[in-house]
Parts: structure tokens; C-alpha cells; sequence
């Protein structure tokens, strides 16, 4: 809006005041002189802005504490940022070259030393644009400087895996099913099926043991079938039964 404000952002109250002088910018190092010109000890934090096509923001600061009539050099290192925006289609920061002014001063409004420079062309695009979706594993491999993990193993299951895990056997997706039915019994609502499926499949092996529908040592018969071991899985199925 640029209207005049009381308390401009960097606004600062001191019992003494300060000179600014000697300005100079090298790539992204500001150097000046700050020297307290009053009676009093003080001390006085610094600004540096960055300002493009009339948009200024804060690239850095320093405080600094002088005595009545001391004089000091000050260094303010700029980075990348300093000089960079948000760019909303890119979904990412970009710098553009050209025309840059670097201003120095005790608040935004409050400008002492100014210094033009330039700025060479902008910082490159990003390598891929940003996905609107889903990423399959192809297209998440092809991306540059990506290395897709190799595939976890399921086997051999454990209490801790997920039920998901199960789906890549037969038995599996038809003890899924059954999951679905006793776990939807207790939901009702819209959108139960969803609801169901994002319940059943992040569930560890060991939380059938919660539902009710197994024991313990029955869910660890379950998993030991899963395990190619059907002998040892049945037993425990079996001698994990509840007592009437």
C-alpha cells in the first residue's frame, strides 16, 4: 500500500543515534560503517533489504552495540533467499536477473544507504513440474537423482505387520473379507466401505486378537499358516479356542 505508518516493520527506539556510511556490496556481502553519533551508549540493529520491481523484503540484520562516538564495520551476508520469490506455478522459489537495490537502513521506511547491482539470470526451473496427482513407482524413479527403494518384504509376517500385507496371498484376501464384515458391524455412517478398508488395512496382525475373533495364541496360528507352516498354525488355531 506504501502509506505512511507509525511504527514502520524494524521500528526501534534508542536514547542515542546512529550514522550509516560506506557502503558496499559484493555478490551477496553488505558492508557499511555504523557509528554512534549521540551522548549515550546504544545499540542499533541494522537492516538490509533487498528491493525488486518495487517489492522490498527483508534479506538480513545485525545488532550492534557502540559507545558515544565509536565507529564500526559491519558485514551482512545475503543468501539465495534474499534475492528469490514464491513462484505459485512453479510450487517453488525463482529469482529473477536483473536490476536489484540493496537498501540499508534502521527500519523499512527508515532508509539510510542504498546501493544498485546487478543480478545475473534467475535461478533455472525446477527439472520436473510439480504432479497434480498420484505418482506411480515408474514415474517416481524416472525423476533426477532418484533412487527408488527396493519393494519390502512381507515375509515372513509378524504380529506387527499390517493386514494389507496379507492381500498378496489368496487366504489372505479371504480373511480381509471376513475383517470387513465383523469390523463394519461396529460403523455405520456414509462411506462406511472406505472407512472399513483404511481401518482393516493399517491394522497389525496382532489387533485381530482385539476384535474378538481370534485369540492370542489363534492369531499367532494364523500367522504361522501365512508362514507356510499349516501344521504347526492349525494346532495352535485349535488349541487356542475359546472355552464355553
Amino acid at each position: 500500500a506504501d502509506k505512511a505508518v507509525r511504527y514502520p516493520f524494524g521500528h526501534g527506539l534508542s536514547y542515542t543515534t546512529f550514522g550509516y556510511g560506506n557502503l558496499e556490496v559484493e555478490e551477496k556481502t553488505v558492508r557499511f560503517t555504523l557509528k554512534n553519533t549521540g551522548t549515550r551508549p546504544g545499540k542499533e540493529t541494522a537492516q538490509v533489504y533487498v528491493k525488486k520491481n518495487g517489492i522490498r523484503q527483508l534479506g538480513g540484520f545485525q545488532k550492534v552495540e557502540l559507545a558515544p562516538g565509536e565507529e564500526r564495520a559491519v558485514t551482512v551476508a545475503l543468501d539465495d533467499r534474499a534475492f528469490q520469490y514464491w513462484n505459485t506455478d512453479l510450487h517453488g522459489w525463482r529469482e529473477e536477473g536483473g536490476e536489484y537495490a540493496v537498501l540499508v537502513g534502521s527500519s523499512s521506511r527508515d532508509i539510510r544507504l542504498r546501493q544498485a547491482i546487478h543480478r545475473p539470470d534467475g535461478i533455472p526451473a525446477p527439472a520436473y513440474p510439480p504432479c497434480p496427482g498420484a505418482v506411480t513407482r515408474e514415474e517416481f524413479a524416472a525423476l533426477p537423482g532418484v533412487q527408488y527403494p527396493p519393494p519390502r518384504k512381507s515375509r515372513p509376517f509378524t504380529p506387527d505387520s499390517p493386514v494389507r500385507d496379507l492381500q498378496e496371498t489368496l487366504p489372505g484376501r479371504v480373511l480381509v473379507k471376513i475383517l470387513r464384515r465383523a469390523v463394519g458391524k461396529n460403523l455405520g455412517g456414509e462411506d462406511v466401505d472406505r472407512l472399513v478398508d483404511a481401518t482393516v488395512m493399517e491394522m497389525p496382525l496382532r489387533s485381530m486378537g482385539l476384535s474378538g475373533l481370534f485369540t492370542r495364541q489363534q492369531v499367532q496360528g494364523v500367522i504361522d499358516c501365512f508362514n507356510r507352516h499349516p501344521v504347526r498354525g492349525m494346532s495352535r488355531i485349535l488349541r487356542g479356542r475359546r472355552k464355553p
